[in-house]
Parts: structure tokens; sequence; C-alpha cells
């Protein structure tokens, strides 16, 4: 007997959610385990959950759908299936690397057979495939847009966000990372691999595994013993730049960067 698909709704629209909710349960072996109205909740639903299968909705406002995916990494995405009032964004979602996708308003049966594939790729054990296209998603859309200029911070309550020309550098803590910035801290949980990949590379460089600095904020360095520089930042911080990132940092800084 097969499990239920451990399932979340992702959608700013109530009425969305709700249909959809009505037409799953009509599914016997799905198990709703949760709603998010935003992309934020998203993130975190799918990072502690842990569904098996998310229906995620493309267009929503602050953090997308494809923003999730980027946040959450495309190794650590259940199945997705979007769902999207928009074609010509279902179509570029569905031929370059979703599982499968569906418009609104969703078509009971249409709904049906995309539960299908999804256990399919389940039963064949092809999740990796998915991801690799899910990675090819995330570049299809790097290849499209800027870089953010903008970091969200998530506190109790309240979601701010803090400009990466305000940032000094980056510090890897566990599943956190601690974003120093005019000297406040700000602690995320983000891992520094991800935020690395969100972050221009013209104005970051990661210079050791737990450290990413904006090269804007190199005041001096100086040689260590075994090729490694010690870094002085202009916020008086001191950090070390390790041989595995020497060369890349020294290429960027020659080349001269942008001045953010």
């Amino acid at each position: 007997m097969k499990s239920p698909l451990r399932t979340l709704i992702v959608d700013d629209e109530p009425l969305a959610r709700e249909g959809l909710r009505k037409l799953l349960s009509r599914i016997g072996d799905i198990e709703i385990i949760g709603e998010c109205a935003d992309g934020v909740q998203a993130i975190d639903e799918i990072r502690s959950e842990r569904p098996d299968l998310v229906f995620l909705d493309i267009q929503m406002p602050e953090v997308s759908g494809f923003d999730v995916i980027e946040q959450v990494g495309p190794a650590s995405m259940p199945l997705v299936v979007f769902v999207t009032a928009f074609d010509e964004h279902a179509l570029r979602a569905f031929n370059v690397c979703a599982l499968d996708y569906l418009l609104k308003p969703v078509d009971p049966d249409r709904l049906s057979v995309s539960v299908k594939r999804v256990r399919a790729y389940i039963s064949g054990k092809r999740k990796d495939e998915v991801t690799e296209k899910l990675g090819r998603l995330l570049e299809d859309i790097r290849d499209g847009k800027k870089y953010p200029d903008r970091i969200m911070i998530k506190t109790p309550g309240r979601i701010t966000f803090l400009s990466v020309g305000e940032v000094d550098w980056i510090e890897a803590q566990g599943d956190y990372i601690c974003i120093h910035a005019n000297g406040k801290k700000h602690l995320i949980r983000d891992r520094i691999s991800e935020i690395e990949e969100r972050l221009d590379p013209d104005l970051f460089a990661r210079t050791h595994r737990s450290a990413i600095v904006r090269l804007s904020q190199i005041k001096e360095m100086q040689p260590l013993f075994s090729g490694e520089y010690s870094i002085l930042l202009f916020s008086g911080d001191k950090l070390t730049l390790s041989r595995s990132y020497r060369d890349r940092v020294f290429d960027t800084l020659k080349q001269g960067g942008k001045a953010l």
C-alpha cells in the first residue's frame, strides 16, 4: 500500500489555496500538511516539515516561487508542481526544468495527471533528475535578471531588507549566517554557500569556507604563512584569505570589480 504524499500548498491567494485543497482532498493518496500564504513562510515550512510535494505559486509579492527554490536550494527542495495564471511562465518552467505545472483555474483532471506524474518520479527514484532540472531553472533565471540589491532579514514579527551596499562581510554559523553591516550583526537562517550564489561575484567574494567579504571593504592585505593572507576591513574587522580562495579574490580585485 502506497503511503500518502505529504503535500504543501503555497499561494498568496486564499481562494486559490482553498480551491486546490478541495481538489486534492478528492485524491486518495494526498496528505495536506500545511498551507503558506507567502514565500517567506514557504521557505520555513519546507525546511522544517520536509514535504514530499509542494504546489508552488510562481507569482507572489516580495518572494516569488522561484525565489523560494533559490533560498531553499534545488537539492533540498521537495518535488515541485508550479501553479500559475500566466501561461508564458508555466511553459518556460515546464520546458526548462519543471516536473509539472498547472494553470489557474486548476482543472481537476489535469491535477490528477500531475499527481500521477509525481508518483511516477518517486517510484522510479528520479529525484536527482528533478534536482538537476531545478538547478537549470535557477541558472536560466539568473541569466535573465540582475543580482538582488537587498537581503531579506526575518526576525520574530518583522521582515526587513538590508541593502547589499551596507554589508561588510558575512560569517557562517552552522545552519545560520551572521551578516556584519555598519557595525551591526544580523543572524538569519541560511547557508553561506547558498547566499554566495545569490550575491554578485563582482562585489562579493568567498575568502574562507566560513566567510564572504564585500570586496570594496578591503583596506589592507598582509601575507601569512603557507600562502594565506590577513585581510583588514575598513570596519576594523580582520579576516583570513585562505589559499583555496586566494586566486579568485586576486583576479577579481585586479579586474577592478564594481564600485558598490
